[in-house]
């Protein structure tokens, strides 16, 4: 690991020594730096590069708020944590609103201090490695089948993010959850099924081969007492997030992966096309030619399809009345089996 760059602020010179000192004593690659203010925090951003800022909320001057909004301004990459002894709902929520990695209330452990910037260190060398972005002239599409799939669903809300936790597009209502916290777990999952589903390929466990690991989508599934939350790969550099506030409506998991693999093939019709020195996505989709796809950029038409009694003879999908409705809108393609973890599915 290269030297990884940490501000901490803290009006109180004596707090701020003692994280600082804490920090490059549990890591030799860690470099820190010191400031009092926010607005002594921004000059320090005006001459180098920083990975990582860990703040105070209470500063003079500036706010910590306030200063992590000016740095997502000024360097977007950067992570942020914030500390605070007078936490409320309204900051707690402007904190998530501001893509805060951590909202750290005190008094705090220190062990668990540590390991939360290393733990937001790691994601930002990760990401630094392979940034992604979508292009303008895709946002308003991807956000549009992120919106449409909400909707077949019930999600409260949907997110497509990259594969180090950076969303980039997202469909529904956010504000109580902790995406930046979220997204990142979830990548994290995403890349141990991953790596697992890859295992299992190449020791020949799996029943049919497998002709390019970027095709295959790997369904996680978590069942919370609020919530209930899909995650599913597309490719090798992007996932989907699906969210269920279960006091609204629980999820039905046939409908949910009907619907999302339908979404996830076109979202490879619209992103495989995409500009690939902003995005970098055109390993999608390999061996995709624009003649693969329909003339709008829709789904490959020589695909099995079949019909709701067919996938439910095959064992495909569970019986239910939801599902029947379903099919009457839709046709769908060769579906995993109904289960809490699907791998080794087209995608």
């Amino acid at each position: 690991m290269s030297t990884r760059r940490i501000l901490v602020v803290d009006d109180k010179p004596t707090v701020a020594f003692f994280l600082g000192k804490t920090l490059e004593c549990s890591s030799r690659e860690y470099h820190v730096s010191i400031a009092h203010s926010g607005e002594e925090a921004i000059e320090v951003f005006g001459s180098t590069s920083i990975d990582l800022l860990v703040t105070d909320l209470c500063l003079p001057g500036i706010s910590g708020l306030e200063l992590i909004r000016h740095v997502r301004a000024l360097s977007p990459q950067t992570r942020t944590i914030l500390i605070t002894a007078y936490g409320s709902d309204e900051i707690e929520a402007e904190a998530r609103r501001l893509e805060t990695y951590r909202y750290i209330t005190k008094p705090f452990d220190i062990g668990n201090f540590t390991r939360v910037v290393e733990g937001a260190l790691c994601r930002t060398e990760a990401s630094q490695s392979r940034l992604l972005t979508l292009p303008n002239r895709s946002v308003g599409s991807v956000t549009q089948q992120l919106e449409e799939l909400r909707r077949d669903v019930g999600a409260q809300c949907i997110f497509l993010a990259d594969t180090q936790g950076q969303r980039l597009a997202e469909a529904g209502d956010a504000t109580e959850l902790n995406t930046p916290t979220l997204l990142s777990l979830l990548s994290g999952s995403l890349a141990t099924t991953g790596a697992l589903a890859q295992q299992i390929s190449d020791t020949g466990v799996l029943a049919r081969p497998v002709r390019d690991q970027r095709q295959v989508a790997n369904l996680n599934f978590y069942a919370g007492t609020r919530y209930e939350i899909y995650s599913t790969n597309i490719g090798d550099n992007l996932f989907l997030a699906i969210v269920f506030d279960r006091q609204v409506q629980a999820s039905r998991i046939g409908i949910v992966w009907v619907y999302t693999q339908r979404t996830i093939k076109r979202l490879y019709s619209n992103l495989s096309t995409a500009d690939s020195t902003s995005v970098g996505l055109n390993d999608l989709a390999p061996g995709v030619t624009p003649e693969d796809r329909g003339r709008n950029g829709e789904d490959e038409p020589e695909r099995e399809h079949l019909d709701m009694e067919t996938a439910i003879a095959r064992g495909l999908i569970a019986t239910d009345r939801n599902l029947e409705a379903a099919s009457a809108k839709h046709d769908v393609g060769s579906l995993p089996a109904d289960h809490e973890h699907v791998g080794d599915g087209p995608a």
